[in-house]
């Protein structure tokens, strides 16, 4: 799949990072949260307040599967 996928907590500055290491390698940046905010058509903080912690981590484990079957990107 040859994939570059970032992780580690919040505010850490994977976003900024992704989307520069994209941009060096020439590949598409997918940022997750981002993902989930398009699919879900909501924002994170409500999706918690409505839903809770739990079904968004549910949200970030299908997102990662989903996104696992992408080639050459930076997540």
């Amino acid at each position: 799949m040859n994939n570059i996928i970032l992780a580690g907590f919040m505010g850490t500055g994977k976003t900024t990072v992704g989307r520069v290491i994209a941009k060096q390698l020439g590949r598409r940046f997918i940022d997750s949260d981002q993902y989930i905010v398009t699919i879900t058509r909501k924002p994170i903080p409500e999706i918690f307040s409505d839903h809770g912690e739990a079904y968004f981590r549910q949200l970030e484990a299908q997102t990662a599967l989903e996104l696992a079957k992408l080639s050459d990107v930076v997540i």
